[in-house]
């Protein structure tokens, strides 16, 4: 018996400090089932905060937007994450402070993938209840997090994902399910009432002078026509409305960083890339949160797909994607 115990703690050991990955500091990563078919990925950075333990640190849980954006990608190295895009070290990133969970989420995103596309999900609550499948597949793995303070963060489509995952992970929680210390849901340019996000974009960019009246006017139209279809319902059409009407902010605006109004625009160096594109893909890159610049889109591409996938040792045929 003694020796088991002795095991079970070396064990325990091993897994809790982590390993190396990509980039700076221990981390851990890996896949967990939510349904048959269904096949989530988590990637965890320990903080790097000078601790005696980093379970004295909080566990922040990052859900990208889209949906179909990668967390694993796009917010860890475009955003918070300990390394740029180019490989370079971010003096500001998050796991300097506390421990950071970047999920895949929904399945189909990043390097989360399905067997079959009839296991995508196709409603909020499903994509909740596959991410309360996967903190009780995390805590298997990681218990010693089960006491940890977690905050639950999120941008743009995450807005509506989060707060639904956050109530179902509560109801689990006092169902017994999962031991769990949530503690708090944080929205960041959330996109809970889109509608309403896209009507005040004219006035914003013209109070901003980032737009003159004639901008206004055609950004004023194009979000009008968004607006009545979705008083119609016809939200296919509603959504390639919404791109179409980014796109002619982009125009008027000459460039505006959506996401960082106050980054200076290109001014009249500023051209649209006009390549051959249907409605369905401008409305996939939008949803994808692809930048204008395509060169930095395939940069990260090609860094998911490459010396990530590698350092990751992810040889199950799964290929990062949205």
């Amino acid at each position: 018996m003694t020796g088991l115990v002795v095991i079970l703690l070396a064990c325990f050991a091993a897994l809790a400090h982590g390993k190396a990955g990509y980039g700076p500091g221990d981390q851990d990563w890996g896949f967990v089932d939510v349904r048959p078919g269904a096949h989530m990925f988590y990637w965890l950075y320990y903080t790097t905060a000078n601790v005696s333990s980093y379970t004295e640190r909080p566990l922040a849980i990052w859900l990208q937007g889209g949906p179909g954006a990668s967390s694993t990608g796009y917010d860890n190295f475009e955003e918070l994450g300990p390394l740029k895009l180019d490989g370079s070290y971010r003096e500001w990133n998050w796991a300097k402070d506390m421990n950071v969970m970047f999920i895949d989420n929904p399945v189909g995103s990043g390097f989360s993938c399905v067997d079959n596309s009839s296991y995508y999900t196709t409603t909020n609550k499903q994509i909740a209840l596959d991410l309360v499948e996967l903190m009780k597949g995390f805590y298997e793995n990681h218990p010693e997090f089960k006491a940890v303070p977690s905050h639950i963060f999120c941008e743009s489509y995450g807005g509506k994902m989060a707060p639904e995952f956050a109530l179902e992970l509560y109801y689990a929680i006092q169902r017994g399910e999962i031991d769990s210390n949530l503690v708090s849901v944080g929205l960041g340019d959330l996109w809970t009432s889109s509608i309403d996000s896209v009507l005040s974009w004219a006035s914003f960019l013209l109070q901003l002078g980032i737009v003159d009246t004639d901008g206004h006017d055609k950004i004023e139209s194009s979000a009008a026509s968004t607006k009545r279809y979705v008083d119609r319902e016809l939200w296919t059409l509603a959504t390639l409305q919404w791109s179409s009407t980014q796109s002619v902010v982009l125009c008027e605006s000459k460039g505006v960083d959506i996401y960082h109004v106050e980054t200076a625009t290109l001014g009249d160096k500023y051209v649209l890339r006009s390549m051959p594109m249907s409605q369905e893909e401008l409305m996939y890159r939008t949803l994808m949160h692809y930048d204008i610049d395509e060169d930095r889109d395939k940069l990260l591409e090609e860094l998911m797909q490459g010396p990530v996938t590698e350092a990751l040792n992810i040889t199950t045929g799964v290929k990062w994607g949205a």
